[in-house]
């Protein structure tokens, strides 16, 4: 029995709250219901006065019933519609979060690599002055360019993926256990941010059909006037060859 009782004041704490707002709700729509009757039946009956006056009132009074009675339901389907939206944004927001940090960790790595192989690999100027020079403009990205980052990202794999291809020709570099340590590291990001590419991929392709199709395109397209967010989002390209390291 105490086992039972316990049980149920937990359950009680739990979803309490949700039940509480539930009835909150059903007695709204009560009594809204109830105040819609009475306003109806008082909206008629002035429509049998013999005063014009009275007559316009009960009309205006039956119209606002009847702008009530379809604003509500259409109502709630835009608050239904907003919230699906919002929600398919908040994971995608979440996901390029994801995304972000590794960018923020290989950022970090690459201003390591870069001095690790300055020393051994002088000949090759080329590889290094190109990351050097993403590394520079990566940092002048806006925040909220989305679609720069993920083009300057992708050509700084390609150019990690050259530096990697020369450090094979010297062999004192291949060696060298903080490169190897690096190397491995960065190799790890860039398959881990391959993974997170594809999971943000996901959530963008459900967020953009979502704003694209009926009815939810037409909440998104007004929530878009107000946050520039809730338009179509581009794709983060994760390449097969990334992917598998």
């Amino acid at each position: 029995m105490r086992f039972k009782a316990q049980t149920s004041l937990e359950y009680i704490l739990t979803y309490g709250w949700a039940i509480f707002i539930i009835i909150i709700v059903i007695g709204f729509f009560i009594l809204l219901g109830l105040i819609i009757y009475y306003a109806a039946l008082f909206g008629l009956h002035l429509l049998n006065s013999t005063s014009s006056f009275w007559k316009a009132i009960g009309i205006i009074i039956l119209g606002v019933i009847a702008y009530t009675l379809i604003r509500i339901p259409f109502g709630i389907l835009d608050y239904l519609l907003m919230y699906k939206v919002k929600k398919s944004w908040s994971n995608v927001k979440k996901s390029w979060s994801d995304i972000e940090i590794i960018f923020q960790k290989r950022h970090n790595m690459l201003t390591k690599l870069i001095d690790s192989v300055s020393g051994y690999i002088k000949d090759e100027n080329g590889v290094i002055a190109d990351i050097t020079q993403l590394q520079s403009i990566w940092e002048l990205i806006p925040q909220d360019d989305i679609q720069f980052k993920i083009n300057i990202s992708n050509k700084i794999t390609a150019s990690l993926k050259s530096i990697f291809a020369v450090a094979e020709k010297y062999p004192d570099l291949k060696a060298d256990k903080n490169f190897l340590q690096l190397q491995q590291s960065i190799t790890e990001l860039e398959t881990e941010l391959a993974n997170k590419g594809e999971e943000y991929n996901n959530n963008v392709n459900i967020f953009n059909k979502k704003i694209q199709r009926f009815p939810s395109n037409i909440v998104a397209r007004r929530a878009a006037r107000i946050c520039k967010y809730y338009e179509e989002q581009p794709l983060f390209q994760v390449s097969r060859r990334r992917k598998a390291g």
